[in-house]
């Protein structure tokens, strides 16, 4: 069994975060794709940590976790009701039983009452202020970035009237791979407000691991295949991942396998596929504006302290000599070979073509394999529209007119659009993992299909 991590593990995000939340704030981490969100709450809610870290007296904090992805539904009768399950599953050994016995009557009375909101609304409140006779609270919403644009501004004003009730006692932490005001359509941005604003003072960046964190995350996954790794090693690991979770674990598997990473990043990332594969995982992940400002910035072009901005709290860039760079030589290296080829559907290269439709037979080669058959038919036409105009930034009311085009109504506050999108982009990543995504939002003006330019 693997030692637990040093108290002082994160210490430069779980510190503020915690004494933040003990004084009664809300707080948002914003994190890129593996960055290690998941160990971090973690050892977030270790009773010795918390304690380590809270001066003086100060009551402690208890944490629920309220995961997007577990929810039976997106609606705010599916919200609530998987918040009251999450209450009583992450205080269970907390609280005592006759607590935990009343917030599982509540929970029976919102299932009895099946998409009634009001009703999902008073008994989840109801179990919170069970939950807040023994202790502080703080509801962890995992994975937010899918919900947030689905939830209704009614519930987002109720979790805010919930917060106001119990001020200082009730906290919400909220874990995006966004900043939250870029998660909400323009259209609700003003109902969404008052929400939102509860997370200005404490917002965090989850950046890759410090020096001493990186060293010892290394060891410990070596650890579990019995393997030790030279001290030199392991400092070629740190400084080609920059530190990100992922690429180290990537990295200490190259070099149980190969020995050594001698090659320079290039070689490296054809020598051992898998390395080039995680940094896509990074890069994909990103939004268009953010991609093209790792493009600006692999060539020393200097940005605005608002983009600037963005990208540090990420902990996308770190300080170097010229100014900022990349924080891994692997993701620039991919930005600068791998990724940045051209606009065109055809690129000039050895490489298949990204994408090609024959609207006739309605097949799609995707970089080269034939996905047509396993495409239903809304996002078949979807994608074969959006190649129609590759490269082109198509507006939601018009995409809305092509997909939809026997309705007599356009519905754009129903996000039916931005949904389908989503379940495209999804689909393609899965049907062909381990190449560039070809459809990018443009916010707040529609979507678009092509390579980064």
């Amino acid at each position: 069994m693997l030692d637990p991590r040093p108290i002082t593990y994160r210490a430069e995000i779980i510190e503020p975060l915690i004494q933040h939340l003990a004084a009664g704030e809300c707080c948002s981490i914003v994190g890129i794709n593996g960055i290690g969100k998941t160990n971090m709450l973690q050892h977030l809610q270790r009773f010795d940590v918390i304690a380590h870290y809270i001066t003086g007296n100060g009551e402690p904090l208890a944490f629920c976790s309220l995961d997007a992805n577990m929810l039976a539904e997106p609606s705010g009768w599916g919200f609530f009701e998987g918040l009251t399950v999450a209450l009583r599953v992450g205080l269970r050994t907390l609280l005592p039983e006759v607590a935990l016995q009343r917030i599982s009557e509540e929970h029976a009375a919102i299932l009895a009452a099946y998409g009634n909101y009001p009703m999902a609304l008073r008994r989840c409140s109801n179990a919170i202020n069970v939950a807040l006779d023994y202790t502080r609270l703080v509801i962890i919403l995992d994975e937010f970035d899918a919900l947030l644009p689905q939830i209704s501004t009614t519930t987002l004003r109720n979790l805010r009237a919930l917060r106001d009730r119990y001020k200082y006692r009730l906290m919400y932490l909220a874990l995006t791979r966004e900043r939250l005001p870029t998660l909400c359509p323009d259209m609700y941005a003003e109902e969404s407000e008052s929400f939102l604003e509860l997370f200005s003072l404490g917002e965090e960046g989850l950046p890759p691991l410090r020096h001493e964190d990186a060293q010892r995350e290394t060891v410990r996954f070596s650890s579990r295949y019995q393997q030790t790794i030279p001290p030199a090693e392991i400092e070629r690991i740190i400084d080609l991942s920059g530190g990100h979770p992922s690429l180290i674990r990537t990295l200490v598997q190259v070099v149980l396998e190969y020995g050594t990473l001698s090659d320079e990043p290039r070689l490296l990332m054809r020598r051992a596929p898998n390395v080039r594969n995680e940094c896509l995982k990074i890069w994909n992940d990103l939004s268009d504006e953010e991609q093209d400002l790792l493009w600006q910035a692999h060539h020393h072009r200097k940005l605005d302290l608002h983009d600037h901005a963005d990208l540090s709290l990420k902990g996308l860039l770190k300080p170097h000599a010229d100014g900022w760079q990349i924080f891994s030589p692997l993701l620039d290296t991919l930005v600068a070979g791998e990724i940045a080829r051209t606009a065109s559907v055809t690129p000039n290269d050895s490489q298949p073509d990204p994408i090609s439709i024959n609207p006739t037979t309605q097949q799609v080669y995707y970089y080269g394999r034939e996905i047509g058959d396993q495409l239903p038919r809304l996002q078949f036409v979807l994608l074969a529209y959006l190649y129609a105009r590759y490269g082109t930034v198509c507006s939601e009311e018009e995409l809305y007119k092509a997909v939809y085009p026997d309705e007599s109504e356009i519905d754009l506050s129903s996000d039916r659009i931005g949904v389908l999108v989503r379940r495209l982009s999804k689909r393609l990543q899965r049907l062909v993992p381990h190449q560039p995504k070809l459809i990018h939002t443009a916010r707040g003006r529609g979507y678009r299909l092509g390579l980064p330019s």
